[in-house]
């Protein structure tokens, strides 16, 4: 069962950890200057939103808002108090979770702020969406739009228009599906919010292949990926290019499926998105399947298991399940088809997911009649055919019905086989006129004509205008061609003064330059020093305040620390100019395990070393450990590059061999490929900027690293030393120094 990426949003989506951890600072900093309980309460409540409902700390910081709110004469600060805390006790299941968002949208009610009803109701279908109860979870998206339609909120009515279409597809409703799809992106439209107008061409690109739509599908899935690329979403970017693989490979071409999956796969690899990892690996095993490779189709599927079970990614676990079982079903194994199948059987009723049910009892059939259980076979086909004829899953009926077609010919009961036969041939003829695969690639190729056609006439137009100014310049010159003549040998004559003054005026700024950034440093570091007198002087001051004292007084000793916090940090930004200025690097050193970063770092190109046939060897004991002082970020940056530089410049079938050692106080780790080499002459270039080598990457890859000068700029900036040992055809072999820790 391929797998379509869907994009399902909820009221507390984690998002990347690095930007919410900036989002939660910033909250802080501004929670550590508000004054006002109401003022305290809003960002409190804000503050909520960066944590999952399941995360016991947002439900400490949503019950301290709460008991804020009771102190304020807000009727709104308080229902939107309750709307936080609510959803945290209602995502646990307690009945005071109800009550308390039934008391806001009562408060609500009051004050006439539908709009926060409508989100609320939102809210409360994306907790019923998580706990797979679908049937509620439709009930208040059809709340939460009927309420934003009444009062033209489009934001409302995009967002829940935007989910029913995600459910409503699950379910297999794909016309209601793309009903409310296509009312999501018109409002998205109106609300020019690009970036969910692309989502939901996705949704729709998605809705069309069920369909066997596959031009249409296509269509959308192109104008999806061309805003995703404008507003620069690669995630969204990442799912398109998937659904793209996944229509071409149900229009029987793989390899352009392939591509597409592949793509996909080192985009998600690089960013970290590992459900994305699991979907796109789930995918890939289909065509290693349909090219006879049961062995890498396995392969592929224990991986995406293996990423599933690290990260809880639920419902996804079903559909490698289901492909594993499918597998083994084929190869007569079956026991262990048994287990699988049954396993994402049981999942695929849970989550309600049309798709696998179809695959998973289209598999059991074909298990059950090898075991000679015939009844129940044609009974779990029949119930495939069933669920795909429902679900208007027209490309999984025709595979089912094939299914059934052979079945009761290996019985003898030729009418029946004729019968499904005959069905199967009328759908496919169906799904030539429908789908129109000629129309799809045509389209596709015209995608690719217009955007090339866009990059000529952009630089078709430029030529033109240097043209028109090319001739404009001649006209003049024409025009003042005699006295122009006049004026070169004068030309001649003042040229050399004027360079040897322009040199001086040159090294005269320079030095001007580098007076003004020691007086920058100077004025900086010495204004300090009184700052922090100043700023301690007022907390003694603050501190030793009588409660006799007027108000007034402490308010104008707080403006006066407001003021000197002020000048501190415009200080501050003054020496950041200097240190941008020299190319610093901002560290965040630690002590860490070498040993785990290479292992990681490793495991993460095991794939696309895979796809060479490379070998990545770590011959160093992972139980060892190497502590070094370092910043592990910038430390897993460099061995990235290392090791893809390795695979791209190696040819198939050769090994790369990572090792790490103590020796004389210092970590020694090496990084040793099978290459092409470097010349000795090359090796003396070989840090800096802008240089090219002599050798190519050998399977045509683009480069995704950093530049070995910036490597060289990391591995400097955290005391460390890098150097490169190579002869040609010999090899090259890479390595790093740092101080043991």
């Amino acid at each position: 069962m391929r797998q379509l990426l869907l994009f399902i949003t909820f009221f507390f989506a984690s998002g990347a950890s690095l930007c919410q951890s900036k989002a939660i600072d910033s909250l802080n900093r501004a929670l550590s200057l508000a004054k006002e309980d109401t003022s305290r309460a809003k960002i409190l409540i804000e503050l909520t939103g960066e944590y999952d409902l399941w995360d016991s700390t947002g439900l400490t910081i949503a019950q301290k808002a709460y008991r804020i709110s009771l102190e304020t004469n807000s009727e709104e600060s308080l229902a939107a108090s309750e709307v936080a805390l609510g959803l945290y006790h209602f995502a646990a299941g307690s009945d005071s979770g109800k009550l308390l968002l039934n008391g806001a949208i009562r408060r609500f009610e009051k004050e006439e702020l539908n709009r926060e009803i409508a989100d609320t109701y939102w809210s409360m279908s994306s907790i019923f969406e998580r706990q797979n109860e679908f049937d509620s979870a439709i009930h208040y998206l059809e709340k939460s739009l009927n309420l934003s339609k009444a009062v033209d909120y489009y934001s409302g009515i995009a967002e829940a228009s935007f989910s029913l279409s995600t459910l409503h597809n699950i379910r297999g409703n794909n016309s209601l599906a793309l009903k409310y799809s296509i009312e999501g992106k018109e409002n998205y439209e109106e609300v020019d919010d690009q970036g969910s107008v692309s989502e939901s061409l996705n949704q729709m690109g998605i809705i069309y292949d069920h369909m066997g739509l596959y031009a249409e599908a296509i269509d959308h899935l192109l104008q999806a990926r061309e805003i995703a690329q404008e507003v620069n979403d690669v995630q969204i970017e990442i799912l398109i290019i998937n659904n793209l693989g996944v229509v071409y490979d149900n229009m029987d071409n793989p390899m352009a499926a392939l591509e597409y999956y592949e793509e996909a796969l080192e985009k998600s690899g690089i960013f970290k998105y590992k459900e994305d990892e699991a979907t796109l690996l789930n995918n890939i095993s289909y065509v290693y399947l349909k090219k006879g490779d049961t062995l890498q189709a396995k392969e592929a599927l224990w991986k995406t298991m293996k990423i599933v079970e690290k990260n809880g990614l639920p419902c996804f676990d079903l559909y490698p399940q289901e492909g594993i079982g499918s597998i083994y079903v084929g190869s007569n194994q079956l026991d262990s088809a048994n287990y699988y199948l049954n396993k994402a059987l049981e999942g695929g009723q849970e989550c309600e997911d049309v798709g696998i049910l179809t695959a998973v009892y289209k598999s059991l059939g074909e298990m059950y009649e090898k075991q000679g259980e015939y009844n129940k076979a044609l009974q779990a086909l029949n119930q495939s055919l069933e669920i795909a004829t429902k679900a208007e899953l027209n490309t999984d009926a025709k595979i089912t019905l094939l299914s059934l077609y052979n079945f009761h010919k290996r019985r003898g009961n030729t009418s029946r086989a004729l019968f499904h036969l005959e069905n199967y041939r009328t759908l496919t003829d169906s799904l030539e006129k429908t789908k129109n695969i000629e129309k799809a690639n045509q389209l596709a190729a015209e995608y690719e004509f217009r955007k090339q056609m866009e990059s000529i006439r952009a630089e078709q137009l430029a030529n033109e205008m240097a043209f028109g100014q090319r001739m404009a310049a001649q006209n003049r010159e024409k025009m003042f061609i005699f006295l122009a003549l006049i004026l070169v040998f004068l030309l001649l004559l003042t040229l050399g003064r004027s360079y040897v003054l322009i040199q001086r005026q040159n090294k005269k700024l320079k030095w001007l330059n580098e007076e003004k950034n020691t007086l920058m440093g100077v004025v900086a570091h010495d204004l300090r020093n009184p700052l922090n007198m100043i700023k301690g002087l007022m907390q003694l001051v603050v501190g030793v305040k009588t409660v006799t004292e007027e108000d007034d007084s402490e308010k104008y000793l707080h403006l006066i620390k407001m003021s000197t916090q002020k000048m501190t940090d415009m200080i501050d930004k003054v020496l950041d100019i200097s240190a941008i200025e020299n190319m610093k690097v901002n560290l965040n050193m630690s002590k860490e395990d070498l040993t785990k970063l290479l292992s990681r770092s490793a495991e993460n190109f095991e794939y696309l070393a895979a796809k060479k046939d490379i070998k990545i060897e770590q011959v160093f004991n992972a139980d060892d450990t190497h502590y070094s002082a370092i910043d592990s970020n910038y430390f897993e940056q460099i061995m990235d590059n290392l090791i893809s530089n390795g695979i791209k410049f190696s040819d198939t079938g050769k090994k790369i061999t990572i090792d790490i050692k103590s020796e004389g106080g210092f970590q020694v780790v090496s990084v040793k490929d099978e290459g092409p080499g470097i010349s000795k002459e090359e090796q003396k270039n070989l840090f800096n900027r802008f240089q090219t080598l002599a050798a190519k990457p050998t399977s045509n890859e683009q480069s995704i690293g950093l530049g070995l000068s910036i490597v060289k700029k990391f591995v400097t900036a955290m005391e460390g030393e890098i150097y490169c040992e190579s002869e040609l055809g010999s090899g090259t072999t890479f390595f790093l120094k740092f101080k043991e820790a």
